[in-house]
């Protein structure tokens, strides 16, 4: 048995996923299989550096890098990412980090969020999917300000109104969130 390291040139995705990559001078290995762990899947990009294992004419690719992309991590720590900078961080002191060029989507019927209510909250609402009509979280305290509030300096005409009678205040923060 033999552990060979191996330049990817191409992964097919399928059934079956399966490799085409470069070994040893005048080595290749086409259209073999590689092998992943459950739950777990990855397409390395042309280039990516992969171990392959060969047993006579069984020939499996068993584990891929790209050394290109790797992100620096503390000893302890685990982390997901892409060639484009998006990752989930497990970090150290129970943190977890997870970053998005663009857009992070979460597909389930119902989300949880426990928090503690002194952190300093970045957006007032938070959007969650089509799928759901435009379904979004509102504090129940700030629901009841929204639809009770009255403002001053109201006249006829296209003229704006002033400002709120009522101001969101400590008595408007909670941790618990409905959808509306």
């Amino acid at each position: 048995m033999k552990l060979i390291r191996t330049i990817i040139s191409e992964v097919v995705e399928g059934v079956i996923k399966r490799f085409s990559g470069s070994g040893r001078p005048e080595e290749t290995f086409e259209d073999r299989e590689y092998l992943q762990h459950y739950g777990f899947t990855s397409r390395p990009l042309a280039d990516a550096e992969g171990v392959v294992l060969m047993q006579g004419n069984q020939i499996f690719l068993i584990a891929s890098d790209d050394r290109r992309y790797r992100i620096a991590i503390e000893d302890g720590e685990v982390a997901l990412y892409t060639d484009e900078g998006d990752k989930i961080h497990l970090k150290r002191n129970k943190e977890i980090l997870v970053s998005s060029g663009k857009k992070i989507t979460i597909n389930a019927p119902e989300v949880i969020v426990n928090a503690d209510t002194s952190a300093k909250v970045i957006s007032p609402v938070v959007e969650l999917g089509q799928a759901a009509g435009h379904l979004k979280l509102m504090n129940e305290n700030l629901e009841i300000l929204f639809n009770t509030h009255t403002h001053s300096g109201v006249s006829s005409g296209s003229s704006n109104s002033g400002m709120p009678n009522q101001l969101s205040g400590s008595a408007h923060k909670t941790a618990n969130l409905k959808s509306t």
